[in-house]
């Protein structure tokens, strides 16, 4: 009957070593890395993404890599489209604007140039 225990026990225990072999082969672990920044990671994934750190690691590749603006970039961009709307809206407005007509000047036979009124 202890050998039977024994017996039960090693299978157990294969399929504890298994379980764990299992989700360490299919996991990502990162050392040396600051609490608070793990930390700050884990909520960031777990607001964007649901809990998915490796959607949360895709998204800060693709942002080193380029593929995703920053946010600031993103304002800058937009605040230089709004700039050029401005300039091209007050150069309408300026156009549009009645500039006053000089008076007329009369020039006489001889050259000189006679105001009305």
């Amino acid at each position: 009957m202890e050998q039977d225990e024994q017996v039960v026990q090693n299978i157990l225990d294969r399929n504890k070593l298994n379980e764990i072999k299992d989700k360490v082969s299919k996991g990502l672990y990162i050392g040396r890395l600051p609490e608070k920044v793990k930390l700050a990671f884990m909520n960031w994934c777990k607001e964007e993404f649901a809990g998915d750190y490796g959607v949360g690691l895709c998204y800060l590749y693709h942002f080193k890599e380029g593929l995703l603006s920053s946010p600031n970039e993103i304002l800058a961009m937009q605040i230089e489209e709004l700039r050029m709307e401005i300039d091209s809206l007050k150069a309408r407005i300026e156009s549009m604007v009645v500039q006053p007509e000089a008076e007329p000047k009369i020039k006489t036979v001889s050259g000189k140039t006679l105001r009305k009124g």
